[in-house]
């Protein structure tokens, strides 16, 4: 077994196969839609009992504070075995509660036919 070294984002472990790599990241666009679910009614009602009067922060901060929270955790702690690391990717840091004010929201636009 081939071990990738730490220059090519490797370090000591070995690298993966791509085909378990492509299931990590179809794996966690189902998690992810199916907790997106779960997780914007939460940031709702969080948002209207604490975080537009604490930190001054609007819905959609609030929302994709709560969705980078998602993203990271899914990343890194429960599908860390089956996904690539990429070193860039492991520069990413969880977002503080006070640094919610300072999120730029999603972009979001709804096409009608």
């Amino acid at each position: 077994m081939k071990v990738v070294p730490a220059e090519e984002g490797g370090g000591a472990t070995p690298p993966r196969k791509p085909f378990l790599v492509h299931v990590g990241w179809l794996l966690f666009l189902l998690i992810r839609g199916f907790l997106l679910w779960i997780l914007l009614p939460f940031a709702l009602v969080s948002w209207l009992l604490i975080h537009w009067w604490w930190q001054r922060a609007s819905l959609g901060q609030a929302a994709c504070w709560y969705d980078s929270l998602l993203t990271l955790f899914l990343i890194f702690v429960l599908l860390r075995p089956l996904l690539y690391r990429d070193p860039q990717l492991q520069a990413q840091r969880f977002p503080k509660i006070p640094a919610m004010g300072a999120i730029e929201p999603y972009r979001l636009f709804i096409m009608l036919a």
